[in-house]
């Protein structure tokens, strides 16, 4: 992964690129677009994360906010994948957040396991179908599916705050009460799983492929400068291919970290 090449990637991930750029700012056409391709990207840790990272970045270049929901959404499903759980139809997001006065309890008392209580940061709730979101119980963190559909559901409204480059992805809490829930994993699985650090590798990617953009840009308004611009494109260039090899080397850990996984469960 030196470049964001998109003629190194299959033809649907060339249509998902120009389609995110058609959809640009739009979180709409950009949750179609997630559920369109997000089962098409390899998952984390099987052989082809580079390729996944390579995708990311691609349709962050045209669009961080369509990179941004399909990344989050992608995300979930390769979590379900991971724990070995179902997934339904629809888009996803990932809730794991926490902060100081907010908690969200799981109750396993009952015909059913049901979630109480407030969950900070989850980015754009009122759109999605389901969610993926922590809770405590027994003293330890869980992760469990919920619909956030629900009646049981309400999605606070975020304050009108602009997030450079997502400006239309907007994040609020929501408060459950006596939610429906599904557990993923056993205690604990969550923050202990081996793909939790490739999740945040992935938006890395994201934000390689946003700056990748902002790079190609300045490469072309800087064609037949002067020397000092093309000074400034220069120190540009070291900084995203020094980038693009620290993606491209953490790629390869993914890789040798799933080997050993892999070796130690034969032993």
């Amino acid at each position: 992964m030196t470049t964001i090449d998109t003629d190194t990637v299959p033809a649907w991930a060339r249509q998902l690129a120009d389609a995110a750029a058609e959809a640009g700012e739009d979180v709409r056409r950009g949750l179609v677009l997630a559920e369109q391709y997000g089962r098409l990207l390899p998952y984390p840790g099987e052989g082809a994360t580079a390729e996944r990272w390579v995708v990311l970045g691609a349709v962050a270049e045209q669009d961080l906010t369509a990179a941004r929901i399909l990344e989050a959404h992608s995300d979930a499903l390769a979590i379900l994948h991971e724990a070995d759980a179902p997934d339904s139809d629809g888009t996803w997001g990932v809730f794991a957040a926490e902060a100081p006065g907010t908690r969200l309890d799981a109750d396993h008392g009952g015909r059913i396991i049901t979630l109480s209580g407030v969950k900070p940061w989850c980015s754009l709730a009122g759109y999605l179908d389901h969610g993926l979101v922590t809770a405590h119980y027994d003293g330890v963190r869980g992760l469990y599916a919920i619909s956030l559909k629900h009646p049981s559901v309400t999605v606070e409204q975020p304050e009108r705050w602009v997030a450079r480059g997502l400006r239309n992805v907007t994040s609020g809490a929501i408060h459950l009460d006596a939610t429906p829930a599904e557990p993923v994993g056993g205690p604990s699985w969550y923050l202990r799983r081996p793909g939790f650090a490739w999740g945040g590798m992935g938006v890395a990617a994201c934000w390689y492929g946003g700056a990748h953009g902002l790079y190609r840009t300045l490469r072309e308004r800087a064609s037949g400068s002067n020397d000092i611009m093309a000074l400034q494109v220069g120190v540009a260039d070291v900084a995203m291919h020094a980038a693009a090899a620290t993606l491209a080397a953490a790629a390869g850990v993914v890789r040798g970290a799933v080997a050993v996984v892999a070796a130690s469960a034969t032993l």
